[in-house]
């Protein structure tokens, strides 16, 4: 997995989040939150996008932590 991809973060921590596993879910989704800025593959609408998923996904793992 490319490091810079944020999109594989996202995914990953949704699996842990299924599985009850939110300190893994968390440290995902805060990957994923990083590297949005740096995935040259988005368009800054995207980047956007996938930052407030990342918050989003961040605050529903830590209200169930």
């Amino acid at each position: 997995m490319s490091p810079n991809l944020s999109n594989a973060y996202k995914w990953i921590g949704i699996y842990y989040y299924v599985k009850d596993d939110y300190d893994k879910a968390i440290d995902n989704f805060n990957k994923q939150l990083e590297k949005s800025s740096l995935d040259t593959t988005l368009t800054e609408y995207q980047r956007i996008n996938i930052k407030n998923d990342a918050i989003y996904d961040l605050a529903r793992s830590y209200g169930y932590k």
